[in-house]
């Protein structure tokens, strides 16, 4: 019996060893992902590992780089498309079948892309300047906006019908007209 105790300890300690050096070694690639992570972020840029099939369909890492204030102007105007809080009394500006299709920053400009090739808005003049006016004012509320250049696809010099969207837009092309 002492030889069956000695046998299943010894096994018991090679399994813990096994799962204590895995373990490590998880935590240690985890703990390396997520210093460069910080590394990155603190820069405002994010690394991420994005999964995609290899032709074996193994799930493989590719990383790519992305802006964390492009990431934050997409969340914004994704919440300018969905809308007021349904508690709210106020009315949307956008329908919700509106898409974008690209956002870059670059020289404190924000550069939006609609995609209108499947679906665009039928707006009167008046609800398209407000479209407008809302992507403007909202994003240059952010301290690294200062305009906004509106693009559409496919290619147009008008957001919808109306508004012109060939330069950029300020906050001051707005605010005097609303005091």
């Amino acid at each position: 019996m002492s030889i069956l105790k000695k046998s299943a300890t010894a096994i018991c300690l090679m399994i813990m060893v096994a799962i204590v050096t895995a373990c490590t070694k998880e935590q240690s690639r985890m703990d390396t992902d997520i210093s460069i992570i910080k590394e990155s972020t603190e820069a405002g840029i994010i690394d991420v590992k994005l999964k995609f099939r290899d032709e074996n369909n193994n799930l493989v890492d590719e990383k790519r780089i992305i802006n964390e204030d492009e990431v934050l102007v997409r969340n914004i105007l994704d919440e300018l498309i969905k809308g007021p809080e349904r508690t709210s009394k106020l009315k949307p500006v956008f329908p919700t079948d509106t898409r974008i299709s690209a956002v870059s920053i670059k020289d404190k400009i924000a550069y939006v892309t609609f995609d209108f090739a499947n679906f665009k808005p039928t707006f009167t003049e008046e609800e398209e300047e407000k479209a407008v006016e809302s992507i403007v004012l909202t994003l240059t509320e952010l301290e690294f906006i200062d305009k906004v250049k509106i693009n559409v696809n496919p290619i147009s010099d008008k957001f919808i019908s109306f508004i012109d969207i060939t330069k950029p837009l300020s906050d001051n092309d707005y605010i005097s007209e609303n005091n």
